[in-house]
């Protein structure tokens, strides 16, 4: 399956969803362009157990605008990822957005038995002017455990309010977070940061929710 060079324009919910099952998928060169809710959605939230026919595997996204959408439903972001694995997020433009540019995994700490998603790639994307209406997010959000994931080469600038450029919240693990370039950050509010990593106790084997993740060659 492959939506190439696709306008998605004033669409009254999320624009695209693409959910129980997609692999070997295609979005490239499309346009999300003021929409009510996200622009596109991959997975679902209730498929950390799904079997392996039914994980969204090997999917790309690549080379696409997202520019004013969740329009109306303030807290979507542009880009929702739910359980998914070998997802590859590249070169995309977010813009304009009331809440995240982009979110990546689901269940917090509470499926540290989810095998699904893992080896998802987040590279080369450019995301500014978010979160100007919702707080708690970021310019790429992450969730839950993603083995031999990577955030690499980003660059996230003028974020609105709380909390990070790069927020890794509660369960992210297994990430490599390197190379990017979060420009032009709020300094004058103390909750808005260049990344912001959430995890308390309760982890796996008595740790921390969030744990193994490799953070370096960042510039801000």
């Amino acid at each position: 399956m492959a939506f190439l060079g696709c306008t998605f324009e004033n669409m009254g919910t999320t624009a695209l969803s693409l959910l129980t099952g997609i692999q070997n998928s295609r979005v490239e060169g499309c346009i999300f362009y003021q929409n009510a809710e996200s622009g596109l959605v991959l997975s679902n939230a209730d498929a950390s157990a799904a079997s392996e026919a039914a994980i969204c595997r090997n999917n790309t996204i690549s080379n696409n605008v997202f520019h004013q959408v969740g329009l109306d439903y303030w807290s979507a972001p542009a880009l929702t990822v739910y359980y998914a694995a070998g997802t590859t997020i590249s070169h995309n433009d977010l813009y304009d957005l009331p809440y995240s540019g982009m979110s990546v995994g689901w269940g917090w700490y509470w499926t540290p038995n989810s095998t699904v998603s893992r080896e998802n790639v987040i590279e080369g994307n450019r995301i500014g002017k978010f979160m100007q209406r919702c707080r708690d997010g970021g310019g790429i959000y992450t969730l839950g455990q993603q083995p031999n994931s990577i955030v690499k080469g980003n660059y996230i600038f003028e974020q609105y309010g709380a909390y990070g450029g790069l927020y890794h919240d509660e369960g992210s693990a297994w990430f490599t977070t390197t190379d990017n370039v979060v420009d032009n950050i709020n300094n004058d509010d103390p909750n808005v940061n260049w990344i912001h990593v959430n995890g308390g106790e309760g982890g796996p084997n008595g740790g921390k929710t969030t744990y193994n993740l490799e953070i370096h060659n960042n510039f801000y």
